[in-house]
């Protein structure tokens, strides 16, 4: 996964450390089944698929103990600087630009759609990579511009098939894929899937036997951090105020709940 930004928590590391095992191993894991059948229809499409049995037998046995469930093997890759999000429910920011513009980015949608409401079909949302800040939400225009009209209409393609047989494959587990981010980059002329894979880090998931629309969505996300933030009146501004231990085994469990109902895993420790 990728280096957290510049910014220093003051949050104790063992409780980072609680929450980051969590989203590896759910990262890790979708590349197994039964996400493995996914990756492995698409390696003729996605480049080389690096398995995390790959990374394990490189390692002394002591050593596996210490990384297991933490870690993955890695290939360089060069980046296209775009995130490739596809959106299947209306919710977040999408939401946000669909009450202002009835789009999002830059694509027309029904009027009278609520919160949370379904789309007609999954929708392809393009947004910048920022190296600071916030990503922006772009059209597929501006898309075209950063990347090249050919890359851009495969990252496109590429990344509506994954969203779709991945949320196919949740809605067998009760859950909902309301939306999710890819990102992805070239190694010898390969595209090339890079960063975590449909982790709650990248993706919004919602229980389906709670699902309302025109409501706010029980998430398997950051969401009880997201709400801790708010409830201190927190400015966004660095440096970022210490996260309570309990807060931080909150949101652990929830990702482990994911992983458990996708993968049928069992716990991460």
């Amino acid at each position: 996964m990728r280096a957290s930004s510049g910014l220093r928590s003051p949050t104790p590391i063992a409780a980072l450390v609680l929450l980051g095992s969590a989203a590896a191993a759910l990262t890790v894991d979708v590349h197994l089944p039964p996400f493995g059948a996914l990756v492995a229809r698409r390696e003729h499409a996605l480049g080389r698929a690096v398995m995390p049995a790959r990374a394990r037998r490189n390692l002394a046995l002591r050593d596996r103990e210490l990384v297991d469930g933490r870690s993955m093997l890695v290939e360089r890759a060069n980046r296209f600087d775009v995130e490739c999000v596809v959106r299947g429910y209306l919710a977040g920011s999408g939401w946000k630009e669909y009450q202002a513009t009835g789009k999002v980015c830059g694509v027309p949608l029904p009027p009278g759609l609520q919160l949370s409401s379904p789309l007609p079909e999954p929708i392809f949302t393009p947004a910048t990579k920022a190296s600071e800040g916030h990503d922006e939400n772009i059209d597929f225009d501006q898309m075209v511009s950063i990347v090249g009209g050919e890359t851009a209409e495969r990252l496109r393609a590429l990344s509506l098939e994954i969203y779709r047989a991945a949320a196919a494959h949740v809605a067998s587990c009760g859950l909902i894929l309301a939306d999710t981010k890819f990102e992805f980059g070239e190694r010898d002329g390969e595209i090339i899937w890079i960063d975590e894979a449909l982790s709650p880090d990248s993706s919004r998931y919602w229980p389906m036997d709670g699902y309302r629309v025109g409501e706010s969505q029980e998430s398997f996300d950051k969401q009880v951090i997201r709400d801790y933030l708010d409830s201190i009146r927190w400015d966004r501004n660095p440096p970022p105020p210490r996260l309570p231990e309990a807060v931080i085994e909150k949101a652990a469990r929830r990702y482990e709940e994911a992983l458990g109902r996708i993968t049928g895993a069992g716990p991460t420790r």
